[in-house]
């Protein structure tokens, strides 16, 4: 709902399984862009994404299907929420985001579902390494 956007802080109010509520924030072209769709459908309450008859929420197939002709427009293909999710995890894991805060974003009731779903790359295991040993790279 408009109601769930806090454009200014860039934050979204999230309601996954179980109605239980998370705090995801969002980047400033995503902020941009909401302004912009916020605007032009003169929003002012209600569901941020309705349906064509405008008065309907988008349904979770809806919006699947929107994501894989997007995707397939740009040449990939089996991508769904799932993929995109998982990436999102990955990338804050390697860019340094503690499991804990991951966790949190993807609203997993425990660190262990966490830590299940996501795989830790060779790169970071490198990276860690690199950064946390006291003899990576010393000359001894």
């Amino acid at each position: 709902d408009l109601e769930d956007v806090e454009l200014e802080n860039r934050i979204l109010r999230v309601r996954g399984k179980g109605s239980k509520e998370r705090i995801v924030p969002f980047g400033m072209s995503a902020q941009q862009m909401l302004s912009q769709w916020i605007t032009a459908n003169g929003l002012t309450e209600g569901p941020l994404f309705a349906s064509e008859r405008g008065a309907e929420r988008l349904t979770v197939r809806t919006v699947h299907r929107a994501g894989d002709r997007a995707s397939r427009r740009t040449g990939l293909y089996g991508t769904t929420p799932h993929t995109l999710r998982h990436c999102f995890a990955t990338h804050m894991l390697e860019n340094g985001a503690p499991l804990r805060v991951v966790q949190e974003m993807l609203g997993h009731e425990s660190i262990s579902t966490t830590q299940r779903y996501l795989s830790i790359t060779t790169e970071q295991i490198k990276k860690s390494y690199m950064q946390a040993h006291p003899r990576a790279r010393s000359q001894d």
